[in-house]
């Protein structure tokens, strides 16, 4: 092969991994954008609203009871997850990011509905549709591997996991002050007097991890 075939190779290779790595850090970007605007929506006094009933109607599981996935259940938060899950499966959003901000919650939620009388399969049976909620499913399993992966010891002898009471502690507060769809007072004290986070330093995702201080969340080895 002549020299200058040789150069030419070469800068093609040159501008195709150029143009690889610009497609990347775009879709990085996008992504940040996209997870920074999902965890608006989280934590917004709504969606918190929603959580909270959520959880009131799952914590009998953590005492041994069982609940049922019927009707309005989920007030749109299992729904949020399962797009959420979808759009990782996807790839339009990037796995690491979304673990960095939803996995604690995610892997508790499953759980709620899976153990016990597994509400979920009670519900799948009925409905005659095995698909009800997979894309939550399998980034539960994902999510759980990243744990086992990062050295988290994830569940105790009795099958739960080990911050599920936390959890609930967490999710029964939100805008605990509030009726269920009304104003609430004592959200704005809240969040006035919550200490600012300080980001990942990595493009405008700027809300960086919830710590155990703030969340209830115990201090694993995986605790940024």
């Amino acid at each position: 092969m002549a020299i200058t075939d040789m150069v030419q190779t070469a800068a093609i290779l040159v501008s195709v991994l150029g143009l690889l790595y610009q497609l990347r850090r775009e879709w990085l970007l996008h992504s940040a954008e996209m997870v920074t605007s999902l965890v608006a929506q989280f934590n917004s006094e709504d969606f918190e609203k929603r959580r909270r009933r959520l959880a009131v109607h799952l914590e009998t599981v953590a005492t041994g009871g069982n609940v049922s996935l019927t009707s309005d259940y989920g007030l749109g938060v299992l729904g949020f997850y399962e797009n959420l899950s979808h759009l990782v499966r996807r790839r339009a959003l990037d796995e690491k990011m979304i673990w960095t901000k939803f996995s604690w919650e995610l892997v508790c939620y499953f759980q709620c509905i899976t153990m016990n009388g597994n509400a979920l399969a009670v519900e799948r049976t009925k409905n005659g549709d095995p698909t009800l909620y997979e894309e939550m499913e399998w980034l539960n399993k994902r999510f759980v591997r990243t744990y086992r992966r990062r050295g988290v010891s994830l569940y105790r002898d009795d099958g739960k996991i080990r911050w599920i009471e936390d959890f609930f502690v967490q999710e029964k507060n939100l805008c605990s002050s509030s009726t269920d769809f009304g104003p609430s007072t004592e959200r704005a004290t809240r969040v006035a007097s919550r200490t600012p986070e300080t980001g990942t330093g990595k493009g405008p995702l700027t809300t960086g991890r919830r710590t155990p201080a703030s969340t209830g969340r115990p201090a694993t080895p995986s605790a940024r």
